[in-house]
């Protein structure tokens, strides 16, 4: 269920992401349950996009005015548990990736990769 859980909350934050790609190149993280930020982009004149997951959610993005990648996982997995889940506005899996730390996330390396040791359920590298 926590696994569907994280994804749910994936793909919500895709249902999301005209908002997030119309923004100017942008980094954003949160800690448990803090308000995400995406700064307006002053160019097409679209407003701050700001978001607030559950206490225990962490998410990290990146963003740029025609891609972003997104990462997310719990405060409350380790690493004997924890996976961490990620989505890339070019492709349609959803990347996982286990815990480095206890209750820790993995940042996307750009706002088009995620990083190459994600992979998707199929055992697909991620770009």
């Amino acid at each position: 269920m926590k696994i569907f859980k994280m994804a749910m909350i994936c793909v919500s934050i895709l249902t999301l992401s005209s908002t997030m790609v119309l923004a100017d190149a942008s980094v954003a993280t949160t800690t448990g349950g803090t308000t995400l930020t995406i700064a307006a982009n002053t160019t097409t004149g679209t407003d701050a996009f700001n978001f607030t997951p559950s206490p225990s959610t962490l998410l990290a993005i990146e963003t740029t005015p025609l891609a972003f990648a997104l990462t997310s996982a719990s405060t409350k997995t380790t690493t004997d548990n924890g996976v961490m889940y990620g989505v890339l506005s070019s492709a349609s899996p959803v990347y996982e990736l286990a815990q480095a730390a206890d209750g820790a996330l993995t940042a996307p390396t750009s706002a088009t990769s995620l990083g190459s040791d994600w992979k998707d359920k199929s055992g697909n590298t991620a770009p």
